[in-house]
């Protein structure tokens, strides 16, 4: 009898690319892993057995034969047990993992045709537009405001408590207060962004004559938005810089085609329970700020190049609609520059780096949805 040196049906082939392919021979090399340890320890076992065996029998071959055999026999038992337990697992295991992927592809293509459609339904010739209001939203709007180019925030006492950002600003005028506010919001998302401890700034701690002070690099830009009471603003942590202490974070899920054309199953909004609470955002070049007295035509930039809107604001999609063109290139919203859209845009080029500018981005989005 024989052992054989890998487990029969678990022999890998070249993927190259393939993942699927990837992942099956990943299984089988666990398997076929677990295979080996136990057949050497068997066959280790049995080595061990023989030679008690040859000491008890000493120089009776009979015996010793009669003795080994049997003993060979109930190893090989033992371990053909192993193997055919092994193979079921292995079975069973790229079974399982075919069902996850099958259903994976159909997620994917449901997503995928959705993110289709709303190009297509969201184009600026057509009369739909993009809006991330909820029913129970209040139309109130705040003003966003950019500080000038160089210039640092400068906080006053009627802006209140803020929580201040460690590492998309810096911060001068009074010592480091930690506080981890609202901890279960967002936790990984801000935990990626590191975001979820923050600095408390008092303004009635700093020195006189000396304000609290948030400054970032050049060029970076800060914009300071002052949200009216029940709005809703939706950003991202990655460009937070620091918010008011009243402000409560809300995490919204949905799978509308609102949310595809983002790319995003998971938004996030500053919503102000008060009046006169503030956010304060970060952008890498000059922000373009659209607000309820801006009449004029808003050139539409990358999704990357958004930073934050109100709820309440529309948006059209413009992308060239053929096959190359879908997979290959981002298509670009812009908001329609009535008196219902506040929006805040980054306008510089280092956000629309980046591998897979089509659909073909949307794959981490498919992955980790947040």
């Amino acid at each position: 009898a024989s052992v054989p040196r890998r487990l029969p049906g678990t022999r890998t082939r070249s993927c190259g690319l393939n993942i699927v392919c990837l992942v099956e021979n990943g299984l089988k090399s666990a398997v076929n892993s677990a295979y080996v340890s136990v057949k050497n320890r068997q066959l280790a076992k049995l080595r061990i057995k023989l030679n008690e065996i040859e000491k008890t029998t000493k120089e009776n071959g009979d015996d010793f034969a009669g003795a080994a055999k049997d003993e060979v026999l109930t190893q090989f038992s033992l371990l053909e047990h192993v193997n055919k337990s092994a193979i079921e697992g292995t079975a069973t295991s790229l079974k399982a993992f075919s069902i996850i992927m099958l259903l994976y592809s159909i997620f994917v293509l449901i997503k995928t045709f959705g993110i289709v459609f709303s190009r297509v339904w969201f184009d600026v010739g057509a009369t739909n537009n993009i809006t991330f209001r909820d029913k129970s939203d209040l139309a109130v709007y705040g003003q966003p405001t950019a500080v000038g180019k160089g210039q640092p925030f400068k906080q006053k006492k009627s802006d209140g408590i803020l929580y201040c950002s460690q590492s998309t600003c810096m911060m001068d005028g009074v010592s480091d207060d930690k506080i981890v506010p609202q901890p279960w919001t967002g936790f990984f998302t801000r935990l990626l962004h590191s975001q979820r401890s923050m600095l408390r700034l008092d303004p009635n701690l700093a020195k006189p004559r000396k304000p609290i002070t948030l400054t970032v690099d050049d060029p970076n830009r800060l914009v300071s938005w002052k949200l009216a009471e029940g709005e809703r603003v939706v950003f991202s942590f990655k460009d937070l810089v620091a918010m008011s202490e009243n402000i409560r974070i809300e995490r919204r899920v949905s799978l509308s085609v609102y949310t595809l054309v983002f790319g995003k199953l998971i938004q996030y909004c500053a919503y102000s329970p008060h009046e006169d609470s503030l956010l304060i955002l970060r952008t890498l070049g000059d922000p373009e700020v659209v607000d309820k007295e801006h009449t004029r035509a808003v050139a539409p930039l990358y999704l990357s190049n958004m930073i934050a809107w109100n709820v309440f604001t529309n948006f059209k999609v413009s992308s060239t609609l053929d096959v190359y063109n879908t997979l290959w290139s981002a298509e670009r919203v812009g908001p329609e520059a009535n008196r219902t859209d506040l929006v805040v845009m980054d306008k510089s080029p280092k956000r629309q780096k980046g591998l897979g500018r089509g659909l073909i981005r949307f794959v981490k989005t498919f992955v980790l949805p947040v």
